[in-house]
């Protein structure tokens, strides 16, 4: 991915793929290794029910990342993520608690995936100084990009939308031809020649 495209590339890399902070310092170095200009660590754990960290925990697994990306001598972006909110293991409280903590600890960018609407995001642009990304998704879906700019976001993320919304296409064609026998559906596709131009633009681009 690195390799394709002249742009920066950043890895969501969950939960840094550790518990203990100094492994997850190591992931970040790893991750520099490769190419990827930053990374996404997040404060919930990948194991069923997505347990939060303990808060003193959550931090120094922060600091931590943080410190090895300083250390690295180049740019690095690390985006530190309160994920309690969507998975529902704590409150936007919490979650503000916990990123103006990332803030201090050294993180770039903070993170609270899917607020629960366009007056919770504004608290949590308000509550730290540095840049904010947020979820194009739930109740956010309906703010445009100008919108969602004007709240004081800097990093507008699509998460794994675009693949829904391809899954969501692909199950209602499929249905119409298992359970109707109808193609009609099948008159809304791309045309082979704009999707090859597409391709080669970006070719040409990278």
């Amino acid at each position: 991915i690195v390799r394709a495209t002249p742009l920066p590339v950043s890895g969501d890399f969950e939960n840094g793929f550790a518990d203990a902070p100094d492994d997850v310092a190591e992931t970040i170095r790893l991750a520099a290794e490769v190419g990827l200009s930053g990374c996404s660590i997040e404060d919930t754990q990948m194991v069923e029910g997505n347990p939060a960290y303990a808060f003193d925990l959550a931090v120094e697994r922060i600091r931590a990342a943080a410190d090895a990306a300083r250390s690295l001598g180049r740019p690095f972006i690390l985006c530190a993520r309160a994920d309690g909110v969507m998975n529902g293991v704590y409150d936007l409280d919490e979650a503000i608690r916990r990123i103006q903590a990332f803030e201090k600890a050294g993180a770039d960018l903070v993170y609270v995936p899917v607020p629960p609407g366009e007056a919770e995001l504004r608290r949590v642009v308000d509550a730290v100084a540095i840049p904010v990304n947020a979820l194009a998704a739930g109740p956010l879906r309906a703010l445009t990009v100008p919108e969602i700019a004007a709240i004081g976001v800097r990093r507008i993320s699509l998460g794994s939308m675009i693949a829904r919304v391809t899954h969501a296409a692909i199950a209602e064609q499929m249905e119409a031809i298992v359970r109707d026998g109808s193609f009609a559906k099948l008159s809304a596709a791309a045309s082979g020649d704009r999707i090859n131009a597409m391709l080669i633009a970006g070719a040409d681009e990278g």
